[in-house]
């Protein structure tokens, strides 16, 4: 009987062996086929032994068996692959609004600087022989070329403001929907992973989903003693809490467009601080930096009307008239001693306002009256 118990044992100690091998095998033969699946995680078996057998005077071994099959993850790294995603999010971003920047501003030909230029020249040309019509006509020409130029600037930056909208609208389906996809996989892997499996692809998918949502929004997240994954927006706000999805919707009223998160039945406005990744890039470009280059704008505009304006008032035209206004003062100018420097609200719409307001080239003023 012992000798045949010791042989059944040997026996049942290589079908193990065979069949924990076999099995491995399969799970390097899954590794091999998924080496360019995206988020796709190493997986190794787990190897315990059976438990030893009493037998007589010693304990016999019952071979082995696949306790679990883990991932080879590394969360500290995963945490720097998403904090990665963040910044890249941000400047990727960026890309799109700074070549229409680029464009509307162009550095080389044909832009509002050259437009300035051309203004003043027509005007230094003018001095030569004042008397002439054909000069004065172009004075004026080049005039409402350099006003339409700051009227078409600004447009176009409204334009951009107004396409930084529309990517910030067509995203938030895709974004929403990542937020219910980690909630509806938060709850499979606790349902998995509550009867002591481990659910490996879910993980995997949670882990690619989380990491677009970092690059998009720049979401924080952390995982749960239960296995569940926590998503929160960089200013505390939550996306995900186990297995409940918040949402995101976009209030629009005329050209402005705000943010909302609807969470448990509260609704809260997203700013500038509550988020990160693309979506920051994208507000950051439409709430702050275009509206600093509009004000340049605004600025410039307002300074050249005004002092243009205001020496072209102390001259004379052919017909010895004198204060004439060449472009239309600024909406918000006002006349004072010196004195403090205008503000940036005096500055408002100067450039979108901007045009020539003298049509007699006889008045041009292009002597001392």
């Amino acid at each position: 009987y012992k000798r045949q118990a010791g042989l059944f044992n040997s026996l049942n100690a290589a079908r193990t062996s065979l069949e924990v091998n076999q099995k491995s095998i399969e799970i390097i033969g899954n590794n091999i086929s998924n080496v360019n699946t995206e988020g796709y995680s190493r997986q190794q078996a787990e190897l315990k032994t059976y438990p030893a057998m009493n037998f007589g005077d010693f304990f016999i071994g019952q071979g082995v068996k696949i306790s679990d099959v883990s991932r080879d993850h590394d969360t500290f790294v995963n945490q720097q692959i998403k904090q990665k995603a963040i910044d890249f999010g941000l400047q990727d971003a960026l890309t799109r609004p700074l070549s229409e920047l680029e464009r509307v501003f162009d550095i080389r030909e044909d832009n509002l600087s050259t437009d300035i230029v051309n203004f003043f020249d027509s005007l230094q040309e003018l001095t030569a022989d004042p008397s002439d019509l054909v000069q004065r006509n172009n004075v004026i020409l080049q005039g409402e070329v350099l006003s339409t130029s700051f009227n078409n600037t600004v447009n176009e930056l409204n334009t951009i403001k107004e396409n930084i909208n529309d990517t910030l609208l067509s995203k938030l389906d895709a974004v929403n929907s990542q937020i219910n996809e980690i909630a509806d996989l938060n709850d499979r892997i606790y349902t998995i992973e509550i009867h002591g499996q481990t659910a490996n692809s879910a993980r995997d998918q949670r882990d690619i989903v989380a990491k677009e949502l970092a690059k998009t929004l720049g979401a924080q997240s952390y995982e749960n003693d239960n296995g569940m994954l926590s998503v929160v927006l960089p200013g505390g706000l939550p996306l995900v809490q186990g297995d409940m999805a918040m949402s995101i919707s976009a209030e629009v009223v005329g050209t402005s467009m705000t943010l909302q998160l609807h969470a448990g039945g509260v609704t809260r406005e997203i700013g500038l601080r509550n988020v990160g990744g693309e979506f920051k890039g994208l507000m950051d470009m439409r709430d702050t930096f275009i509206p600093e280059v509009n004000t340049d704008l605004d600025k410039l505009a307002y300074e050249l009307s005004v002092q243009v304006n205001l020496q072209h008032q102390a001259g004379g035209g052919l017909d010895s008239s004198t204060g004439n206004l060449f472009f239309n003062m600024p909406t918000n100018y006002v006349a004072s001693p010196p004195g403090p420097p205008p503000t940036a609200a005096q500055y408002q719409d100067s450039a979108r306002e901007m045009r020539v307001v003298l049509t007699d080239p006889i008045k041009i003023a292009a002597g001392a009256a």
